[in-house]
């Protein structure tokens, strides 16, 4: 074999694919990099079904915090779970069961998770406005939502981290969504809300959102102007 051959073999080799520790040891530390992040400190809510997706979520949120000091550790975490009153008693049974092991494995970990779980008012459950009213914009607000998380016009490129990220197969991981896409999302829920004849968000919460687009466009203008 000839040295340039040993040379591409060398090269070959630094660059082969990462093994799943290393993948899921970049997720992790993508995690802690989100956490620890100067740009916000909101706490984070991170939502839970007891699905596989989800519990990979909460186990990289685990072991990012378990991996940061606990004197950083200064941003609460609510891991939600919803109960959607159409669920099957059976997925209930076994979210009721891991949401309480998490709570407790949180517990005796010192850390600062909290386990919570939603539901809607009994006006607002799907059967009540499904078969009680014939109501469907909710229904059909929720799979628009869905239809556009991964319309990249509507997804910044760069993460709140500061970072433009991509996963191991190459394929570019989104940031939060546009400006002009979560203005358009308020916009088509204050629809809805007038259709429904009931509050869905509060003036405390549309006070909020618009504070946090002034401070993300100030911080644009800034960047610009540096």
């Amino acid at each position: 074999m000839s040295i340039d051959q040993i040379s591409f073999l060398e090269r070959a080799a630094r660059y082969e694919d990462p093994t799943i520790e290393e993948k899921w040891q970049r997720v992790v530390d993508d995690v802690k990099d989100e956490y620890l992040s100067h740009t916000q400190h909101f706490p984070w809510i991170v939502g839970f079904s007891g699905g596989k997706d989800s519990t990979v979520v909460a186990h990289a949120v685990f072991e990012a915090l378990l991996d940061i000091p606990p004197s950083r550790r200064s941003r609460p975490v609510h891991i939600v779970s919803n109960d959607t009153r159409v669920e099957s008693p059976l997925v209930m049974s076994h979210l009721d069961d891991v949401t309480a092991r998490i709570s407790m494995a949180a517990e005796s970990m010192g850390l600062p998770i909290k386990v919570a779980r939603t539901q809607p008012d009994p006006d607002k459950t799907f059967w009540a406005l499904l078969i009680g009213k014939g109501y469907t914009p909710l229904v059909a607000f929720r799979d628009w939502l869905k239809g556009i998380r991964n319309d990249p016009q509507m997804r910044q490129a760069i993460r709140r981290n500061g970072k433009l990220t991509f996963a191991a197969s190459g394929k570019h991981i989104p940031g939060p969504f546009t400006i002009q896409a979560r203005q358009e999302i308020l916009k088509r829920l204050l629809q809805v809300q007038e259709k429904f004849g009931a509050e869905l968000i509060s003036n405390e919460e549309l006070e909020l959102i618009y504070q946090t687009w002034a401070t993300e466009l100030q911080q644009e203008t800034g960047a610009g102007n540096g």
